[in-house]
């Protein structure tokens, strides 16, 4: 699930799943790294996850910035729900994430 703030959903382009199903947010980006893809664990004020973080954070201001639009981002959901699955190799992944973003090789967006 994804983490709601009483206060509302962010502005910064970025966001955190609640990660429990994987065993905590460090874990999650540790596979999801194996598969190119970068993400981090960050603590949520949710149950804690013993010795590791209970969010994954995912951030979008870099795809943005390279260029990724809304309609990249089924493609992009599919890699990281492949890397987080356990049933996947992780690294099975990352010559599929490789040859996607090979497309996105400049930046297109920035704040000026």
């Amino acid at each position: 699930p994804v983490f709601a703030h009483e206060r509302g959903a962010t502005a910064s382009h970025q966001f955190a799943l609640v990660a429990h199903r994987w065993q905590g947010g460090q874990r999650a980006s540790q596979r999801l790294r194996q598969a190119n893809l970068l993400a981090c664990g960050i603590g949520l004020p949710v149950e804690p996850i013993a010795d590791d973080t209970n969010g994954l954070r995912l951030g979008t201001p870099e795809v943005a910035r390279l260029g990724m639009t809304e309609a990249d981002m089924p493609e992009l959901a599919r890699f990281i729900a492949r890397g987080l699955d356990p049933e996947t190799d992780p690294t099975t992944v990352a010559a599929d994430v490789t040859a996607w973003r090979a497309r996105f090789s400049g930046v297109a967006f920035t704040a000026g």
